[in-house]
């Protein structure tokens, strides 16, 4: 056995070693494709990223400092992401307050300290109701510096009252509320804090005064109410919510319990709730049924006295007339529409982006709901917007729970340990997760997430690169991070591109070389040609493809994870077997079809090679499109579809001629080696070019056809 092996082996490695005949033929050209394969996939993917990175910078103020991570974004689901510049809240940009006709830019500065405390007592207890509550909860902790756990052991509330616009165009707020406060631990318990606060033409008529910035009550007389108006219908055309506060301070008298404030100078003492009466000695009880006149008289008195009691002991009702204007509050979105349009995108693609916070609960529902990453209409707002507290319980305790998790899209009150529980709980549902991070705190996280962006300026690149960063935002902006997404999806998709060019030219030519060597020991395609094709395609095709910019106003479909995909695998076969038939066809049948003379294999051999180079000058045109988008047929021979792509991928264009021209010179050189015998050179005719251009541009429309085929 081990002798014929010896034999068998010895034999084989004559066969090899022969320096004609078909296997070394194969060999030769074997040797080439496979390294064509391993080192010019190599580099069209490093053109590619070196490309975009360049692109990333200039566009997005992003510095890639992991190429490799543009795989990874074309991949993303999540994005976690911390407060970034845009999404940060600061005193000036949730609302206007204005103060006698004043805007105030600073209240703790520029209000006196009664009118300041005036304010925080009526908006702090006023914002825990009506539709702006979080809104308006945001902006009195920045601009009043309001704490409502204070505020609210500091007063009791007597009683509230509502009152509604019967007008048809009744805005959103335009329900007014108004409560009575009796401040703890005050001396005097008959002083009444009553306060209103609701749309401005609801408030606006119950004040008789307003409140300048100094603090000083002044009468608003037709003028000064004209003024009133004129501000408030201002801040309605800018900011588009107008709520107005009003304040009145009323002294109960504690005898008569009537208000200081009262138009009634009635001084007269109130009526004798009971008459006096003589007492009687003796009681009279006739068989049980009938009570003393005396014991009658004493229960009525007990209930008059109880009645009186609770009369007392009754609040006053809310004034609504001859109250003080404390102020006009102009609310406002704090949220650029680039930025909810940027965020709706990445929704629509398929993005999630969540947000952790270690804000309080209000103050982060304001922030998700106002800068569209949770949607009131889509998304359930209790299981969008939660605690951390819940989500450890969820995590460790509850399984039946943990697929609420995935609806996650603020988490309040968080860690660092908070943040990185969620990322591994999240991973481990094959999720691929991009993280943000602003500190060295964030390690943990950025150890376990996918991608990872840090949210800094140029002085960080030092830290950012010491925590194992892939992509630095210069801008520190949410709106980049999400404007990064589509180009990062754009890029893995140029990369399937190249992919799927890069294994049509090189299966293509192993496969007419091994089909046309087995009957006749001859391969139309030498190892130099094959090697020609895969340098200038692993070149000026990658450089094509990745020139390409994503096309404006059109989503980006999510990556597939398996690279190449099944729609790559189905676009090859489809070229593979179209391009394979034809150079075929044409190595054995070429000088009958082309009409050349029986001593014309060498011409035959020039336009099997002149064909298959102009298949790849049309494989990039097929490559430039891994999917057909629906309802497009027309956009193949479309002039005006054609000339767009032109004016937008320039490079592409000049890609695509300098490999003509280059494939060209190829060509010509080629027929100048094959028939170095001749003393004349023999060059392709009109017809033979038209012949070997037709056949390639054929596979553009088929290929086009072909990428309407469903793939599962």
């Amino acid at each position: 056995m081990n002798t014929s092996m010896e034999e068998l082996i010895s034999d084989a490695t004559i066969v090899f070693k022969k320096n004609s005949g078909i296997f070394s033929r194969l060999i030769a050209f074997l040797g080439v494709v496979l390294m064509g394969v391993r080192e010019g996939l190599n580099l069209g993917i490093f053109t590619t990223f070196l490309y975009s990175k360049r692109k990333l910078k200039i566009d997005h103020q992003a510095v890639v400092t992991n190429l490799p991570a543009f795989v990874g974004l074309g991949l993303v689901t999540t994005i976690y992401t911390c407060e970034t510049v845009d999404l940060a809240l600061n005193k000036t940009s949730m609302a206007d307050l204005w103060i006698g006709g004043k805007i105030v830019k600073e209240a703790t500065t520029e209000l006196t300290h009664e009118l300041l405390d005036t304010l925080r007592e009526g908006v702090g207890h006023l914002t825990r109701f009506g539709p702006f509550k979080d809104a308006l909860l945001c902006w009195a902790k920045l601009f009043l510096g309001v704490k409502m756990e204070e505020l609210v052991q500091s007063f009791t509330i007597l009683h509230t009252e509502e009152e509604e616009e019967d007008e048809e165009e009744a805005s959103i707020d335009g329900n007014c509320r108004g409560l009575s406060l009796r401040r703890n631990g005050d001396n005097q318990k008959n002083i009444i804090h009553m306060h209103w606060r609701g749309d401005s033409k609801i408030v606006l008529p119950m004040c008789s005064h307003f409140y300048s910035v100094d603090g000083q009550q002044n009468y608003i007389d037709k003028n000064q109410r004209i003024v009133l108006e004129g501000i408030s219908e201002r801040i309605v055309s800018d900011c588009g919510h107008c709520i107005a506060f009003a304040y009145k301070e009323v002294l109960m008298e504690k005898e008569k319990g009537k208000r200081e404030d009262d138009d009634d100078d009635d001084d007269d003492e109130p009526p004798k709730l009971i008459e006096e009466e003589e007492e009687e000695e003796d009681l009279v009880v006739d068989d049980g049924e009938e009570e003393s006149p005396k014991l009658k008289k004493q229960e009525e008195i007990d209930l008059v006295d109880e009645e009186e009691k609770q009369k007392e002991q009754e609040p006053p009702k809310l004034m609504r007339q001859k109250m003080t204007l404390l102020g006009f509050v102009g609310l406002k979105n704090p949220y650029q529409e680039d930025l909810k349009q940027a965020i709706k995108t990445c929704r629509e693609a398929g993005v999630n982006i969540s947000l952790i916070l270690n804000q309080d609960k209000n103050t982060a529902t304001f922030m998700g709901i106002n800068s569209g990453v949770v949607n009131p209409t889509d998304d359930d707002v209790s299981k969008a917007i939660v605690e951390a507290s819940e989500i450890r319980n969820i995590l460790e305790n509850d399984e039946r729970q943990q697929r609420s998790v995935g609806d996650i899209r603020v988490l309040t009150n968080s860690s660092p340990s908070d943040k990185l529980r969620l990322i591994q709980y999240q991973r481990q549902r094959s999720k691929v997760i991009a993280v943000t991070g602003q500190s060295t705190r964030d390690s943990p996280a950025f150890n376990v997430a996918d991608i990872r962006f840090w949210i800094g300026d140029g002085g960080d690149k030092t830290v950012a690169k010491e925590s194992s960063s892939d992509i630095i935002m210069l801008n520190r902006s949410l709106e980049s991070i999400v404007a990064v997404i589509k180009p990062g999806r754009f890029v893995y998709h140029n990369m399937e591109k190249f992919i799927q060019l890069h294994l049509i030219v090189n299966i293509v030519g192993v496969a007419v070389n091994f089909i046309a060597a087995i009957p006749s020991g001859n391969t139309p395609l030498s190892a130099v040609q094959l090697l020609w094709v895969a340098l200038v395609t692993d070149t000026l095709g990658a450089f094509a493809l990745a020139a390409s910019d994503p096309p404006p106003g059109e989503t980006i479909p999510l990556a597939s994870a398996l690279l190449p995909s099944k729609a790559v695998w189905r676009n090859v076969l489809v070229q593979v077997v179209y391009q394979t038939g034809i150079l075929l066809m044409l190595h054995f049948r070429g000088t009958t079809i082309l009409h050349v003379d029986d001593d014309g294999q060498a011409t035959i051999d020039v336009v099997v090679f002149n064909t298959y180079v102009m298949f790849q000058v049309f494989g990039l045109l097929n490559a430039s499109q891994i999917e057909r988008r629906r309802g497009r047929w027309g956009e193949i021979f479309s002039w005006k579809n054609f000339s767009e792509k032109i004016y937008r991928n320039r490079w592409f264009v000049g890609a695509a001629g300098a490999t003509v021209v280059l494939h060209s010179a190829a060509m010509e050189i080629a027929m100048a080696l094959i028939c170095h015998n001749n003393n004349k050179m023999r060059l392709l005719d009109s017809r033979q070019w038209l012949f070997c251009t037709g056949v390639a541009a054929l596979s553009w429309p088929i290929g086009y056809v072909a990428k309407s085929i469903p793939v599962s």
